[in-house]
């Protein structure tokens, strides 16, 4: 009945010829019907929990009691759970029949349907990442991240941990008395002066590579007030190849400012964003050879990947400690920590989430002899 591969093509195809049922008279049913309602479908009834909206309508369309899904012949219906936490209702409908169920939010949310179909294509990779991982907590995290795209859940909040690039002190005990640290996506400031607490006397150098010509000022800015005289702005993009490429700036959501074709979550804001040129470098050559780095922390919209090709010889040589969001594209989950365990073996590695929805996904990894 749960459908890992949910989409709007296979919603389509399972409706042919069969009677559609929406469970949840709210928000979410009003929303699916106004905008994603394709049609060639119509709505036969609705299905609410609540009585005081059994008997009424919702556009027109009869709202009653969930009960009335056990008279139907699971062949002849396909429900599609209508609600922003689906679980329950989930767990509720599986207990009346083995009916063909969606979720609304799987199949109308880009990014949902297109995390759902990566983790059931790719079911491999995910069992080989979760074999590599080093604790319960990690193995939990990246369970329930594949389960609430693919039920169309929004709520990851049993989940998070604080403290995000330096969870649960995980890499104290890999502390040396010269840290090094790379902040790749240092944004305005606000890792670089969380950095500067953690490592404290330790710290010999931050790199803070920021390509936003918007967030040049508040980084300075930051770092003026510090007092700090051992960081480096290095205003580039990183990637796998030196280059020019589109930079997106979003004015009301600067953080959320990326590199053109780098990530599926950012595309879809992509009409608010100021564009302009910046460049792309590798951190391979843009970092002195003789520079022993210690920490590499990546939050860069998407572009993680190619950085993280661009930084093979670092990586390789110093095999610092990583801090790697993988949120930013479906494949990340996979494919980052596939690579990171390419270019050196020797990783081992931890997943944590850091937001009450699905933003904020971070694998830690740290070199183990």
């Amino acid at each position: 009945m749960k459908f890992q591969a949910q989409n709007p093509k296979m919603f389509l195809k399972a409706c042919q010829g069969k009677r559609l049922v929406l469970f949840g008279a709210g928000y979410a049913a009003a929303t699916f019907i106004n905008n994603y309602l394709p049609e060639s479908l119509h709505v036969d009834y609705i299905c609410d929990n609540d009585d005081r909206k059994v008997d009424t309508k919702l556009f027109g369309i009869d709202i009653s009691k969930p009960e009335r899904l056990k008279k139907e012949n699971v062949d002849d219906i396909v429900v599609l759970i209508t609600a922003v936490n689906p679980n329950e209702l989930y767990e509720q409908v599986r207990n009346m029949g083995d009916f063909y169920c969606f979720v609304s939010k799987t199949i109308t949310d880009e990014i949902y349907n297109s995390r759902a179909v990566y983790f059931h294509n790719n079911k491999k990779e995910l069992e080989w990442l979760k074999a590599k991982l080093e604790d319960e907590m990690s193995l939990r995290v990246i369970e329930k991240i594949v389960e609430n795209f693919q039920t169309g859940n929004s709520d990851f909040s049993e989940i998070i941990t604080r403290d995000a690039y330096l969870i649960n002190r995980l890499f104290d005990k890999e502390m040396c008395k010269d840290e090094v640290v790379i902040d790749a996506g240092a944004y305005n400031g606000d890792t670089v002066k969380k950095f500067s607490s953690y490592f404290g006397r330790a710290l010999k150098k931050i790199y803070a590579i920021e390509p936003s010509i918007e967030m040049q000022e508040p980084l300075e800015r930051m770092i003026a007030n510090l007092c700090l005289c051992n960081v480096e702005i290095l205003p580039y993009a990183l990637s796998d190849k030196d280059a020019v490429a589109e930079f997106n700036y979003i004015s009301n959501d600067a953080y959320k400012s990326f590199i053109q074709g780098s990530t599926d979550i950012a595309s879809k804001i992509i009409h608010n964003a100021k564009k302009y040129q910046v460049v792309l470098k590798k951190l391979d050559d843009i970092i002195p050879v003789k520079e022993k780095i210690t920490y590499i922390k990546m939050d860069i919209e998407g572009a993680e990947y190619s950085a993280l090709l661009g930084a093979r010889r670092i990586i390789q040589k110093d095999k610092p400690k990583l801090a790697i969001c993988l949120y930013h594209n479906a494949s990340d989950y996979t494919k980052i920590p596939r690579l990171i365990h390419d270019i050196e073996p020797g990783y081992v590695f931890y997943i944590r989430h850091h937001h009450k929805e699905h933003l904020e996904t971070v694998i830690y990894a740290k070199y183990r002899e």
